[in-house]
């Protein structure tokens, strides 16, 4: 018997000072094929491709977002990890 495939994604931590912030994260993700779970924290989610692997392009792509945001929020994007063993 073989181990499952892995399924790669990675986290998102959001302490925006905007309230639009999560809409447009969401609006922004599903523009680029990703979708968000809630994860634990109130403003923590996390990303992964819809039918499959996120890449560390995918998260290069939401940091860039995220630069957008800077002056009005604390986002953190994790490392791109298996997110079943977590």
């Amino acid at each position: 018997m073989s181990a499952p495939c892995p399924r790669f994604g990675f986290l998102i931590t959001l302490a925006p000072q905007e309230p639009r912030i999560v809409e447009d994260l969401h609006r922004f993700l599903t523009g680029h094929g990703l979708e968000a779970a809630r994860a634990g924290g109130a403003l923590a989610f996390v990303v992964t491709r819809e039918g499959g692997q996120a890449t560390n392009d995918d998260r290069e792509i939401v940091r860039d977002w995220s630069n957008r945001w800077s002056n009005v929020a604390s986002i953190t994007v994790g490392a791109l990890v298996d997110i079943e063993s977590r």
